[in-house]
């Protein structure tokens, strides 16, 4: 369905300014995904929640879908998902894998990718992957859309044919991350990107300023390009 863009270890060509962390989903972010999760209940659907950190949000989706599954790499998190399963009682399910090298997953009716993508040094890979595994994608990411002051951000760049710029990670920290950099494409490499691979998108929810970032929310279907 999609051409095969192009892998191999990337390494920045500019070193990133200044550090910061990472930043957490703010209230909005939330909202707006209850608010798009509130219209979803199918008994016979599956939903897929990749980097799914602690589970809390996986542990929603039980009401609305057949079978929940949450994907988290770091073992802390996974651990962490696993006790709230238990203490509420979920029938959701985690399954402890690097996002970048799935597992055998079953097709999914939604994947749910919040706050993982912009933590990726090449996201292209992990969307061409997801475009083979699903048929409805709710994404929100960071994107490089941002003043040129904005902390932690390279000057612009190219990767891969995609225009962007780096950002330095904190894989130690527990949320960011577990490579050094990741590449945050500008919105409209993204949207680009995402057609390239097979996913047609709309944006419900206009660009959201997140403190010096830029986030995007995009609901992606299958339907880019043959």
């Amino acid at each position: 369905m999609s051409r095969r863009l192009a892998a191999g270890t990337i390494e920045p060509v500019i070193v990133p300014r200044y550090w910061a962390p990472a930043s957490h989903s703010p209230p909005l972010v939330e909202t707006r995904w209850q608010s798009y999760l509130a219209g979803r209940t199918s008994e016979a659907a599956i939903a897929i929640d990749l980097g799914c950190g602690d589970g809390l949000r996986t542990q929603q989706m039980p009401h609305h879908f057949r079978q929940s599954i949450g994907v988290e790499f770091r073992h802390q998190r996974y651990q962490q998902a696993l006790n709230q399963k238990q203490l509420f009682g979920s029938s959701a399910e985690f399954v402890q894998a690097d996002v970048t090298a799935l597992p055998v997953l079953p097709t999914a009716s939604l994947l749910v990718v919040i706050g993982l993508l912009h933590h990726l040094a090449q996201p292209w890979l992990l969307l061409e992957q997801l475009a083979e595994l699903g048929d409805e994608m709710y994404l929100c990411t960071n994107v490089a859309d941002a003043p040129e002051e904005a902390y932690d951000l390279s000057d612009a760049t190219e990767v891969c044919g995609w225009t962007g710029r780096w950002y330095r990670e904190s894989p130690t920290n527990g949320y960011g991350g577990v490579e050094p950099y990741s590449f945050w494409p500008y919105g409209d490499s993204l949207r680009k990107m995402l057609w390239q691979v097979g996913w047609c998108t709309y944006e419900p929810f206009p660009l959201q300023r997140v403190g010096k970032f830029h986030r995007m929310q995009l609901v992606c279907t299958k339907g880019g390009r043959p």
